[in-house]
């Protein structure tokens, strides 16, 4: 269509700038849509990365180190917990809406910089054309004088982006009002895109019908010379909209898929010190493990303690970067063997960003302390037996009658023994064979022993066979073996 024969002759007037001018910048907007909404998804799979990122490398420097040094970042990783960002499902199901909306973007704005593109070349000197430039004086003269007009790839530039970026509530914005004649005055001329007849585009021929162009934004009447503008469409909600069609499914569209990035679970930024106190997972994580309390959490009674308790264990300052967290945890050398093919040297975690490479590290961390702890629990379990043949020796060694030692779960008389040699001993295999408990009472001297300590008071609970221990009299021997088991659990722990 776009040619010089449209622009000459005794035709019609050109569009007026005031009507044209909004819709090319319209046209810019959604020439930057796409580019915009990929920053958005970019931005929001980013802040669910960011957040898992977090978490484990909590997570890895508790393995890595000491449980009394690792556990005061319990509360932090509790609240963590509590923050929720988009998940799988929800950027699958943003990114469809995206895709539709950038679609029908894409749709009117190919149709409208198309039009005004062959517009603006339909020219045949500066008062002969479609499209006025200045007032009542001249017009475009070619597509390369449109300003944020004509067919283009996706754009990014300050008027795409942040506040200016295409939104419901500015993409009409500069649009005319009201529909109504959207030609100029008699002073430039020849446009046959706007006369009915006589040099129409169908030569002297009169249309037949109206035409419309720019996706249905301008109308050539068929019944006079006249070509007209549509109101300004408008958008209320994802199934409300006016305006030529094009223009609603663009705008509806928009409307859904605008709210996908605008939700608090598609940001993620670390916690201030005031909103991780404020946690009550947090303050419930805090009183068990940094005040070691078994006692249940009561929000009520022990809230603002353990708010305090909080604040001082992460320092005083507000920003994640400044508490007594981040620096920490971060600052934990892990070497690049671990999750590289690098033999030598260290990186600090707060420079490991990867979700792949924080889970192979945490996977190495978590098998290290498991072999450690199978370790401690075989030592333990050695020092433990040995300690148990301490005990039921020495109840062995108090049987005097070889009748009674091998009445024993736990004993048998050695009719070998030398003078200097009790007869009755310990027989691990008879103890093993009979399932003797570790904390078994044995019957015989060792049963007189229990029974000597029970209802003793304090002043008379003495060694070596009994211990004043939780406000009673306890046989000795036994609570060498509660000791033992404690301090493997808490060790293994």
């Amino acid at each position: 269509l776009a040619g010089t024969r449209h622009a000459t002759g005794t035709a019609g007037l050109p569009i007026k700038r005031t009507v044209w001018a909004p819709l090319c910048d319209l046209n810019h907007k959604l020439a930057g849509y796409f580019q915009d909404q990929i920053t958005s998804a970019g931005a929001a799979l980013t802040a669910a990365e960011k957040l898992i990122a977090d978490r484990l490398k909590i997570q890895i420097y508790m393995e890595a180190k000491a449980k009394a040094e690792a556990e005061k970042f319990l509360p932090l990783l509790a609240h963590l917990q509590t923050i929720r960002v988009m998940s799988h499902a929800d950027q699958t199901d943003a990114l469809d809406k995206v895709i539709k909306a950038t679609a029908h973007s894409h749709y009117l704005q190919g149709r409208i910089a198309d039009f005004m593109e062959t517009a603006a070349n339909a020219q045949a000197s500066n008062t002969q054309g479609c499209l006025e430039k200045t007032a009542n004086a001249n017009v475009i003269q070619g597509s390369g004088s449109l300003p944020k007009c004509g067919i283009k790839g996706p754009v990014s530039d300050t008027d795409n982006s942040e506040a200016n970026r295409l939104t419901t509530a500015n993409m009409f914005t500069g649009l005319t009002a009201d529909t109504g004649s959207a030609t100029a005055t008699a002073t430039v001329a020849n446009c046959a895109y706007t006369k009915k007849n006589t040099n129409s585009l169908v030569q002297n021929q009169a249309i037949a019908a109206d035409i419309t162009f720019a996706a249905g934004y301008f109308t050539t009447s068929q019944s006079s010379d006249d070509t007209k503008n549509a109101a300004k469409p408008t958008v209320t909600s994802a199934t409300a909209a006016t305006g030529p069609e094009a223009f609603q499914n663009m705008a509806k569209s928009v409307f859904v898929a605008q709210a996908a990035w605008e939700q608090p679970a598609a940001q993620y930024t670390r916690p201030t010190l005031s909103a991780i106190a404020a946690c009550e997972k947090a303050r419930q994580a805090a009183k068990k493990h940094i005040k070691n309390s078994e006692e249940e959490y009561k929000p009520a009674a022990d809230g603002e303690a353990m708010e305090q308790v909080i604040k001082k264990a992460y320092g005083s300052n507000e920003e994640p970067e400044q508490q007594s967290t981040w620096k920490i945890i971060e600052g934990l050398d892990i070497p690049r063997v671990i999750y590289t093919t690098d033999t030598s040297g260290q990186t600090k975690l707060r420079e490991i960003n990867d979700v792949g490479a924080l889970l192979t590290i945490l996977s190495h961390y978590a098998i290290e302390m498991k072999s450690k702890q199978e370790l401690t629990i075989e030592t333990l379990n050695k020092q433990l037996n040995s300690a148990k043949e301490v005990h039921f020796n020495d109840d062995c060694s108090k049987l005097e009658s070889k009748e009674k030692c091998n009445e024993e779960k736990t004993c048998s008389w050695n009719d070998t023994a030398k003078s200097d040699e009790k007869h009755c001993k310990f027989n691990s295999i008879k103890a093993r064979a009979t399932g003797v408990p570790a904390t078994q009472p044995q019957t015989g001297e060792a049963e007189a022993t229990t029974k000597k300590c029970k209802g003793k008071h304090e002043k008379d609970c003495k060694s070596p066979d009994c211990k004043w221990e939780e406000a009673e009299c306890k046989d000795s021997s036994f609570l060498l073996n509660k000791k033992l088991i404690r301090s493997m659990a808490a060790i293994v722990i």
